[in-house]
């Protein structure tokens, strides 16, 4: 009996299953391949591939760490905000340049004067606002790419975001906007007093002929931009300020001495 339960034991009571593919492994990886097959190209593709030169992406990775929020990704955040306002109001200078124009201009005429220079503040306006626009795009393009590219990526960005190219242009774009806006309203005035010189008589002061009327639109609207300069002047005086406060935090943490110590809060 003993020998009859042994071999009673041995005996698998399971069904064997087979679990195997049919698909031989060729074809799995032809068609993981799919979209290398220069079959699936289509005469537009080899142009382009024929005219543009050879280009290459990065690698994907899964990695769970690239969901996380970081700091520079809360950065790009409001680059991403600056950068449309920038399109916008490049976008607003070529509209007022394109309808704000007289069709007659006389440069020897006050308001011939005028209305150059609001076309020379329109030309600063177009080139700064999209100079501002093409560097906030790019670098947070780039940042991301870098970003996701491995498990180093968030060194690999914050590397080429602290970089000191990278950094002299970003200030330098957030610095060409910050003139921008206020050079618009500007530029604004400027074109609306020629426009108005257009239905107006006017009035001749010495060898000057102005109109009254735009000149009270001009000098509202360099008003205007005054304050708004004064504005941008404000916040960034506040914002210098309160960073010193960092700095001078971080220098008193290294030293080992109190941070109410320190004679910059007195």
């Amino acid at each position: 009996p003993l020998c009859e339960c042994r071999q009673d034991c041995s005996v698998n009571p399971m069904p064997t299953v087979d679990i195997t593919n049919h698909r031989s492994l060729d074809t799995m990886r032809q068609e993981d391949t799919y979209s290398n097959d220069p079959r699936n190209e289509s005469m537009l593709d080899n142009v382009v591939a024929s005219v543009l030169p050879h280009c290459s992406t990065m690698d994907l990775y899964n990695d769970p760490r690239f969901t996380n929020s970081n700091v520079i990704e809360k950065r790009l955040a409001a680059f991403s905000g600056l950068s449309i306002v920038a399109a916008l109001t490049a976008g607003l200078a070529i509209e007022l340049f394109l309808h704000g124009t007289t069709e007659e201009v006389e440069p020897i005429s006050f308001a011939g004067a005028v209305e150059i220079t609001g076309f020379l503040a329109i030309s600063c306006i177009i080139f700064m606002s999209l100079t501002a626009a093409l560097v906030f795009v790019y670098q947070a393009y780039f940042t991301h790419r870098l970003m996701t590219a491995g498990p180093s990526g968030f060194e690999l960005a914050s590397g080429f975001y602290m970089h000191d190219v990278a950094v002299r242009w970003r200030h330098f774009a957030v610095r060409c906007l910050v003139m921008a806006l206020p050079m618009f309203l500007f530029a604004t005035g400027c074109m609306l007093y020629a426009r108005l010189s257009r239905y107006e008589a006017g009035i001749t002061v010495g060898s000057v002929k102005i109109h009254l009327v735009g000149v009270i639109a001009l000098l509202l609207f360099t008003a205007g931009a005054l304050v708004l300069h004064s504005i941008a002047d404000k916040h960034d005086s506040l914002f210098e300020q309160e960073y010193a406060k960092q700095t001078v935090r971080e220098i008193t943490a290294d030293s080992g001495r109190p941070l109410l110590g320190n004679p910059f809060w007195h």
